[in-house]
């Protein structure tokens, strides 16, 4: 049974939005099935999922241009099905050439209870990034999903 409070279809004109809006985004690894692909976790659709076949990997977004944002908050949406498969534990890390990281955030044992369910994770940072990567493990199993990620300074 999914509550109403968690339906993607509440959340999905959630304001404020976050940073991700014209950006890149890139993983690990490509091996998501079709419509389940990368940019599904940065599409600020919480009825959409990125799924990765694999119990870990990395998912970078890069800010349109030349912006960079010191983010200091993020929002995490687990997805429709699986809780298996949410993620369990990650880093959070900050980049302004995509080779050098430094460590932002770091998290583990962290639980959604509910599908669809957003959680909010708040740090201190003061420095603009112009990359942030988000290195994941899940629950248990084979799988990987997110049904949205949100950045904000």
């Amino acid at each position: 049974m999914i509550k109403l409070q968690y339906s993607p279809y509440l959340n999905a004109f959630e304001t404020p939005r976050g940073l991700t809006e014209g950006g890149t985004v890139t993983v690990s690894s490509s091996n998501s099935p079709a419509g389940e692909e990368k940019e599904q976790a940065f599409d600020n659709s919480e009825a959409t999922k990125w799924l990765l076949i694999n119990n870990t990997g990395w998912i970078q977004y890069q800010f349109a241009g030349t912006d960079a944002h010191a983010v200091t908050s993020y929002k995490i949406t687990s997805a429709n099905d699986e809780p298996d498969r949410d993620p369990l534990g990650w880093t959070l890390s900050g980049s302004n050439d995509g080779t050098n990281w430094t460590t932002v955030d770091t998290r583990s044992n962290q639980d959604f209870q509910n599908r669809y369910q957003t959680n909010t994770y708040t740090f201190s940072n003061t420095t603009a990034y112009k990359y942030y990567r988000f290195d994941f493990s899940n629950n248990s199993g084979g799988l990987l999903q997110v049904a949205e990620i949100r950045l904000y300074e």
